[in-house]
């Protein structure tokens, strides 16, 4: 069966279409966004595989921003990560992915963490600045503050914010940046 959800971004307009199923063990999706970013039109394709742990094993990005276009992969395997088919060290002690401009990859080390009441964690992510054109090791701490409310902070600390969360941990309310869109 084929789950979609949809987000709309708010401080850039942006639509995002996100298509995930099952497949074995893994959890496979493929993704659209949509609109104007920083006054720039974008229009991004990703796919990513994820296992049963939640944990990332393949993601490919392809982004048009304006006329430029780029694409990107990142595979974990043993292990190890590689960025377009190059081992990749300075990923080594990642475990997630966080990609701009979209607040699925949010979903991965929630579903992941599996974190109790006020517990939190800091985790280290391979960061996709997709605007920026730049990837790049980064930590992250996350807060379980409720059932489905997290605090979510950059290390250093110079951003911050209070995430809602459906049942099956993907954002419904992501404030100033995403907000869950209904399918009629």
């Amino acid at each position: 069966m084929e789950n979609i959800v949809v987000w709309q971004g708010i401080s850039d307009k942006t639509l995002e279409v996100l298509k995930w199923h099952y497949v074995k063990n893994n959890i496979e999706v493929q993704s659209v966004i949509n609109g104007n970013a920083e006054g720039i039109s974008v229009l991004i394709n990703y796919k990513a595989v994820i296992n049963a742990a939640w944990e990332i094993s393949y993601v490919e990005i392809r982004s048009v921003l304006g006329e430029k276009e780029t694409f990107n992969t990142l595979k974990k395997e043993d292990g190890k990560w590689f960025k377009n088919n190059e081992l990749s060290p300075e990923f080594s002690d990642c475990t997630d992915i966080d990609i701009t401009l979209t607040p699925f990859t949010n979903s991965l080390p929630v579903n992941r963490l599996s974190l109790k009441m006020n517990e939190e964690k800091l985790i280290n992510v391979v960061y996709v600045n997709i605007m920026e054109k730049e990837i790049a090791p980064a930590q992250q701490r996350y807060k379980k503050l409720s059932d489905t409310t997290y605090r979510f902070q950059t290390v250093p600390n110079d951003f911050e914010a209070i995430i809602t969360f459906d049942d099956t941990g993907f954002v419904t309310d992501y404030p100033g940046l995403f907000q869950r869109a209904e399918i009629h």
